[in-house]
């Protein structure tokens, strides 16, 4: 009988419904859909799928196939932090997510072929992604090159060296026990503005004189001092955390970047 009422009275029934209700009743047909979609309007510009909500919050797959089908061009932020993520999520979101800007994305082995679509959208322009459940070191070959911002955690091991390919980037925050020489890879990257990092295997033997041309932010965190630190002609804010530092070690972070500098926090 829904279905079959005038699409102004239809619509005037849905502001009474629940989402639940909402998303059930636009599997329905077309029409529904239809209305689903209209009275949905800015609704999903965020979008979030955590197996931790609780399970009367949490969208099943097919309530997702109804977000994404009708109302993914609206969303601009996606949050997957599913275990699981069956391919047809990743193909709708890929399809139909056009103004995507914003990934956070948890990988695992049960879920990487489906968010290897979602990883190389071009329109997404910010990238977090925690690997931590996933141990194979192709993933990043598949990030958007065009991506800006990006967040690693829990990179394995080869993984990091595919950062140097990503030369748009202008934020990068990434932390690793397995990382080698970010300093060496993030010399790759001419646009780099902000860097955070935490403690990678470096090699001692090594001049670490690189050159970060734009770098206005340097973040590291667990390193020991003293450090060859890169060469960043632009700095202006050097924050070092949870690292054993003194006195000498702190006049020569100010002799290298005094010339520019205008915020330091040693903590």
């Amino acid at each position: 009988m829904l279905p079959e009422l005038p699409l102004e009275l239809t619509g005037e029934l849905f502001k009474y419904l629940s989402e639940k209700d909402k998303l059930s009743l636009a599997q329905v047909n077309k029409k529904l859909g239809c209305v689903f979609a209209y009275h949905a309007k800015g609704k999903y510009k965020s979008l979030l799928v955590h197996e931790e909500i609780n399970s009367n919050e949490a969208y099943t797959d097919n309530e997702l196939r109804v977000i994404l089908s009708l109302c993914g061009s609206n969303v601009e932020f996606i949050s997957m932090l599913r275990v699981k993520v069956v391919d047809e999520l990743g193909e709708l979101i890929e399809k139909n997510c056009i103004n995507l800007r914003h990934a956070d994305l948890m990988i695992t082995n049960e879920n990487v072929d489906a968010l290897k679509r979602v990883l190389k959208m071009r329109c997404i322009e910010k990238l977090s992604i925690d690997v931590l459940h996933y141990r194979g070191s192709d993933l990043l070959q598949h990030v958007n090159p065009y991506c800006k911002d990006l967040k690693l955690e829990s990179i394995s091991m080869g993984q990091e060296q595919h950062i140097k390919e990503l030369i748009h980037l202008e934020k990068l925050n990434v932390h690793s026990n397995d990382a080698r020489n970010i300093f060496e890879i993030c010399s790759h990257l001419p646009r780099l503005r902000e860097l955070t990092t935490n403690r990678f295997e470096y090699p001692s033997d090594v001049k670490q004189d690189y050159l970060y041309p734009e770098l206005e932010l340097l973040i590291l965190s667990n390193f020991e001092m003293p450090l060859d630190l890169p060469v960043c002609p632009k700095l202006k804010k050097f924050i070092l955390l949870s690292s054993e530092c003194n006195t000498e070690n702190i006049a020569d972070i100010v002799s290298k970047y005094g010339d520019t500098l205008e915020h330091l926090d040693i903590t």
